[in-house]
């Protein structure tokens, strides 16, 4: 098993982020002072949600560079396990997608070695050497007290360690010739993450310039879980954007239970798919644990919420498959934008159909039928091309099948140099080939009278 109970590995290589979005705050009616404690909101954006699309990701697959183009998780030769691990963030109708690619696992423990055993990317459905596309979708935030605009990330979004420097023998590291612990967050590259390093953040890529003025610069209390524990306290710092402490998560006027070993369903959290690509770790459930800034009893461990809901202090900064649920403060006098627009197009993906399609439909023998299609969405330079039984036959608004002597299946692609955009259901053509049929046929074909059918066949669909 590669959990055990108390310690919950939980380690990705922490991900490089590239401000690539661009987002456009429009004004709202309602300020942040005008919710009530639970809502939700929508701010900002970030990959999220697989593609599945068949369509889609062979779009994406023709506009991405060259894997050598790819950009780097930086932080991954810091680590001297090369690069990996690679993405690309790319635009399509619209719509921002961030295309992820990996040729090892990445391990549940920044010392451990890549492997399926040391990884829980396998459990999640997620192999090396796959390219897999995530699309970019509005963050959702809880409020939790609108009187200060505190706000909680609704789900884990990302799987990071606390310090990916440390590990169970490393746990003491030095600033300027001053020791510090590796569940130090002050000092801490999960906070960098989230609030930059060399320029890339989770805050510069989720929000927009004009969304990161409307947060609120917040003192942080940094302490650890407990007096008892006040060695491991770290100093103070001012963010944007950050993670909830011990308090905050016991805290009974944000929705929590005061009790840290209890359940508590307010404190429970799905993870994303992106997150899952990452290495997420979650229960049978599909609930992950995730990480609170504060210290816990010992230099390498830190504060955590259990799938349980259960807050514990026993959480090692060295895993990488912890999840990352970070919190801001909004400011009380901003108005609030339900998502933000994407300033990246606005040509929506195509579509193709078959005019007065069947999934099936009854013909004669040796019957000719004229098909038709027409697409939504059309982009220059792609074609209609037509389909029967998989093999190419056509290109047009139109396609006749003429005396077929067979049953066959129909489909109409819209294709573009090569690659499909759009392609419509597959449609069966079921010929009559009894001996009658044929017989008609050919007494038919004496008087040259075989049928011929244009796409109106709304009678002879049955």
């Amino acid at each position: 098993m590669k959990r055990v109970l108390s310690v919950i590995l939980c380690v990705v290589l922490m991900l490089g982020i590239a401000p690539m979005l661009k987002l456009t705050v429009t004004a709202s009616a309602k300020k942040i002072t005008q919710y009530s404690r639970g809502d939700i909101i929508e701010y900002g954006w970030y990959p999220q949600s697989r593609v599945t699309d068949s369509n889609i990701i062979r779009r994406l697959y023709g506009s991405s560079p060259d894997w050598d183009e790819w950009n780097s998780y930086w932080y991954i030769s810091q680590l001297s396990a090369g690069s990996f691990m690679r993405y690309v963030d790319i635009e399509l109708y619209g719509q921002m997608y961030r295309g992820v690619r990996f040729t090892e696992y990445r391990p549940y423990e920044t010392g451990k070695e890549s492997s399926m055993d040391n990884t829980y990317q396998d459990d999640n459905g997620y192999t090396p050497n796959a390219i897999y596309w995530f699309k970019y979708e509005p963050l959702k935030w809880r409020v939790l007290d609108p009187s200060t605009g505190l706000v909680l990330c609704e789900t884990i979004i990302d799987s990071q360690p606390i310090n990916y420097h440390s590990s169970l023998v490393t746990t003491t590291f030095y600033d300027a010739d001053e020791p510090y612990y590796a569940n130090n967050y002050a000092h801490s590259t999960l906070r960098q993450w989230l609030t930059g390093w060399n320029g890339d953040s989770f805050l510069n890529t989720a929000f927009s310039t004009a969304q990161r003025k409307e947060m609120q610069n917040t003192v942080l209390d940094n302490s650890a879980c407990t007096p008892s524990n006040a060695e491991f306290d770290a100093p103070s710092t001012t963010d944007k954007i950050f993670l909830l402490s011990y308090k905050d998560a016991l805290n009974e006027n944000y929705g929590f239970t005061s009790t840290a070993f209890k359940s508590d369903s307010a404190r429970v959290a799905k993870g994303t798919d992106y997150a899952d690509c990452q290495g997420l770790f979650h229960d049978e459930n599909g609930n992950p644990y995730w990480y609170l800034r504060s210290a816990g009893y010992l230099g390498y461990l830190t504060c955590g919420v259990d799938e349980l809901g259960w807050v514990n202090y026993d959480f090692e900064t060295y895993g990488t498959y912890y999840g990352v649920r970070p919190a801001f403060r909004m400011n009380l006098t901003s108005n609030i934008t339900q998502s933000g627009v994407l300033e990246i197009g606005l040509e929506p993906l195509p579509v193709v159909e078959i005019d007065r399609y069947a999934e099936s439909m009854k013909v004669d023998y040796r019957a000719t039928v004229t098909f038709s299609a027409a697409v939504e969405n059309a982009t220059a330079g792609a074609q209609i091309h037509w389909f029967v039984d998989g093999k190419d036959v056509g290109t047009g608004d139109k396609i006749t099948v003429k005396e077929a002597k067979k049953s066959y299946t129909i489909q109409a692609k819209y294709i573009l140099d090569g690659e499909t955009l759009a392609e419509s259901k597959a449609e069966k053509v079921n010929v009559d080939t009894g001996f009658f049929a044929k017989l008609i046929a050919f007494f038919r074909s004496l008087f040259k009278k075989l049928p011929v059918i244009a796409q109106a066949y709304s009678d002879m669909q049955k």
